[in-house]
């Protein structure tokens, strides 16, 4: 008998358990997806960071994307985007109370940060959430490096494979790319649109070791986002820029 009412005491409290999980899980307002959390990257670079929030929810959302730790080396910034809309660095805080997302609609935010001057590593969180429930938040670290350069013969050769993130971003109509390679290899970097198309090959040779500057000219192309894809060897990389016309 006293099995059959720990069994019992057993099932009930996991019932419990149970049904709490999913009161929670439903309680939720919003998903958020990371592209990723570390970006190595070189001195002067603008190191982006993308955040695709979208409303999960029957009602209009209010964001609040809110910046609770910036530990940056000197000379560094950091700064947040909400959409196409961004803040000076000295703003921690975005309220998106003017533009609400609607149900099953999604937006994208960002964290810049622009490694000015000097090498070092910065640390920043970011906690995403709901401005009229903020027990639904969500929190994340993000973490953005640079690598000394070495010399080389004929000026500078990378410690690694890099690729920068393009400026500007978003563009109209063309942009800035910059990357690096630490031997000579062959070199394919090309855009592709966001069903995975191919829309243009920008370098697709054999090239020496160093660090390469190109411009891309997107006056063909319509609005939209698209990625670009860097491939030496066996190092492959790719990130995203925004044009907007």
């Amino acid at each position: 008998m006293n099995n059959v009412k720990k069994n019992l005491t057993m099932l009930f409290l996991l019932t419990i358990f149970f049904l709490v999980n999913i009161n929670i899980k439903a309680q939720q307002s919003f998903t958020c997806v990371v592209d990723t959390n570390v970006i190595v990257d070189t001195v002067g670079s603008e190191m982006i960071f993308y955040l695709d929030i979208t409303n999960t929810s029957t009602h209009p959302l209010i964001l609040i994307i809110a910046r609770t730790v910036n530990d940056l080396p000197s000379e560094w910034t950091s700064s947040l985007c909400y959409d196409i809309n961004c803040l000076p660095p000295f703003v921690d805080t975005v309220i998106s109370n003017n533009d609400p997302l609607d149900p099953d609609s999604t937006v994208e935010c960002s964290l810049h940060v622009t490694a000015i001057d000097n090498h070092g590593t910065a640390h920043v969180h970011l906690v995403v959430g709901n401005y009229n429930d903020l027990t639904d938040t969500v929190g994340y670290d993000f973490t953005a490096s640079t690598e000394p350069l070495t010399v080389v013969k004929n000026g500078y050769s990378p410690a690694s494979f890099s690729l920068n993130q393009n400026y500007p971003n978003p563009f109209n109509p063309t942009t800035n790319i910059q990357y690096s390679i630490s031997s000579r290899q062959f070199v394919s970097l090309k855009v592709y649109n966001i069903l995975g198309e191919q829309v243009a090959a920008l370098v697709n040779e054999e090239k020496s070791p160093g660090t390469f500057i190109l411009n891309f000219n997107g006056s063909n192309l319509a609005s939209g986002t698209y990625f670009y894809r860097l491939t030496a060897g066996s190092n492959v990389t790719t990130k995203k820029m925004i044009l907007l016309k």
